[in-house]
């Protein structure tokens, strides 16, 4: 057998052991600044963070617009309350992925500490949080789409940006 039928084997089993039990799966995903002109190096600042669950699509969200709402800060003050916001909404996102330690993350190209898991813990390392409450999710819970679907269907299945064309490709 060939390494390419072997590496699609490999991604298709992965992908089934998502689908075995979507009850235990959330998808993630979150926007943050841009993290391709930063000039100074600094991490960028995440905005929200939504998780949905596989089977029931009950959906979680944490935003600094969110916070900024709850303490009724206007919206010309959001600037200088950036950071405490983010913060908040870190912490809170924490604590709820500290409760599912059973679950299994399903993301879309989440895997360095410009964006990704290591992304968010860095920034709530840098805004304060204490280590002993972030968690960590353990690499064999995360399951990146993006990646699997190279490894089965190969790099030329779709044109960059893939997510986009995806999109198009299945209406």
């Amino acid at each position: 057998m060939n390494n390419s039928y072997n590496r699609q084997k490999s991604y298709k089993a992965e992908l089934r052991k998502v689908w075995e039990h979507p009850e235990s799966v959330n998808v993630i995903h979150y926007p943050c600044e841009t993290f391709y002109e930063r000039k100074d190096g600094s991490s960028p600042r995440i905005t929200s963070i939504a998780v949905r669950n596989l089977k029931s699509g009950h959906a979680k969200s944490f935003s600094i617009h969110k916070f900024a709402e709850i303490k009724r800060l206007p919206a010309n003050e959001l600037d200088a309350h950036y950071d405490e916001l983010e913060k908040e909404m870190l912490f809170e996102y924490f604590a709820f992925v500290k409760s599912r330690t059973d679950t299994n993350w399903l993301h879309w190209n989440m895997r360095s500490e410009h964006f990704g898991f290591h992304a968010l813990e860095l920034r709530a390392k840098i805004l304060g949080i204490p280590d002993s409450d972030i968690f960590i999710i353990q690499d064999e819970r995360k399951f990146d789409l993006a990646r699997i679907l190279v490894g089965i269907y190969g790099p030329n299945y779709t044109s960059l940006p893939r997510m986009p064309d995806l999109v198009e490709m299945n209406n």
